[in-house]
């Protein structure tokens, strides 16, 4: 189970990129892969992967998709629940 973090303000977009990067990097690492092993399945830059997984960059989803097939995950599974303003995502409702 990914761990949810409360280190920013939850409401935050920061929190949000933060944490994103936090799960990304939660499922490459249960899938037994490196930054680079994932970089290149996703056709990224391995320093590209770590920013993200480090909350240092806000991705398109386009990137995400990618991210997660590479990883072969659901795009769900990495998106943190709720919203950055507080409303729920769809699938909360």
């Amino acid at each position: 189970m990914i761990r949810p973090l409360v280190r920013m303000n939850p409401n935050s977009s920061v929190s949000f990129v933060f944490e994103l990067g936090v799960r990304i990097r939660e499922v490459r690492r249960r899938a037994g892969l490196t930054q680079a092993q994932s970089a290149e399945r996703s056709d990224l830059n391995r320093s590209f992967v770590g920013t993200m997984e480090h909350g240092a960059r806000n991705s398109s989803l386009g990137t995400l998709f990618e991210v997660a097939k590479a990883l072969k995950a659901e795009v769900q599974s990495l998106v943190p629940p709720g919203m950055p303003d507080g409303r729920k995502t769809r699938a909360q409702t």
